[in-house]
């Protein structure tokens, strides 16, 4: 038996050189949890969380900073700040307010929030098994030392298996990475590599 709440949201996208996983990862599961019928501009909330850390915009940016801007800024959706762009095309757009929580990985806590239709995004410390997703037979179980990068992805899905529960991860590098955007993890990897789960809950 399992949860799959893949049809709330597109495509994988691509964040690519820039370290925007977190915004990405915030991004999907703020609309996702709302149903919203399109993307959420991650080009505003880590542009955003990046003014609230006083930081380059190069740099990635912090959980703490993505919960300070959803909650007293709000994202407004794609089309009104596409990815790469500056605030001037944001004109008038509405803002959508959540609020974010975090936790460490709780198998419990993350089904609920599944069964809630929120998708968890997770931070990661990732070794060499996400570059090479490919030669993981589909199912991520163990992290490929030294640990490499923080990476922030979306878990979508649940899954029981005769080995344990199996979580389907959404990455933000592409619909050519993975199973078109996605990996099947291993709880005990889960457990492993998490820095923090963190659930998105709409305020307006």
């Amino acid at each position: 038996m399992g949860i799959d709440l893949r049809s709330l949201l597109g495509p994988a996208r691509d964040q690519g050189p820039r370290q925007t996983c977190l915004s990405f990862a915030v991004s999907d599961a703020h609309r996702a949890s709302r149903r919203h019928g399109v993307d959420f501009s991650a080009e505003c909330l880590h542009l955003r969380a990046c003014a609230v850390l006083d930081q380059p915009l190069e740099e990635a940016v912090s959980p703490f900073a993505t919960a300070r801007v959803l909650e007293n800024f709000g994202q407004v959706e794609e089309e009104a700040w596409p990815y790469g762009s500056s605030a001037a095309s944001m004109n008038d757009s509405p803002a959508f307010k959540a609020r974010q929580a975090a936790s460490g990985f709780a198998p419990l806590l993350v089904r609920d929030a599944l069964q809630n239709g929120q998708p968890v995004v997770s931070t990661l410390a990732i070794g060499g098994e996400f570059w090479g997703v490919e030669d993981q037979a589909g199912l991520l179980r163990a992290r490929v030392l030294p640990i490499e990068a923080c990476h922030a992805v979306v878990i979508i899905a649940v899954c029981e298996t005769d080995e344990g529960a199996v979580y389907l991860l959404r990455n933000s590098w592409g619909k050519a990475w993975g199973q078109a955007g996605h990996v099947w993890a291993h709880a005990d990897y889960m457990q492993e590599a998490t820095l923090a789960c963190l659930t998105i809950e709409e305020l307006n």
